[in-house]
């Protein structure tokens, strides 16, 4: 169980990471904070919805990683 404890978790948060980027950098910062809005002006309940649910994706993969950490 060791092997999967830090390596996978490390995968997929540069994944994760490597996607922010790319998204960056293909529509720029403000369009990407923009877009990652819960609630404002012109969300709609469908990207209201779509960004909660990665939201919590992203949230239980920390949470993944920390009782990964706290396992001796």
């Amino acid at each position: 169980m060791e092997y999967w404890s830090g390596k996978t978790l490390d995968l997929a948060l540069a994944f994760c990471l490597f996607c922010i980027l790319l998204n960056i950098r293909r529509y720029g910062l403000r369009n990407l904070w923009r877009s990652l809005c819960l609630w404002g002006e012109g969300v709609t309940q469908k990207q209201r919805r779509e960004n909660l649910a990665g939201l919590i994706v992203l949230l239980l993969l920390v949470l993944i990683g920390v009782l990964f950490w706290l396992i001796p």
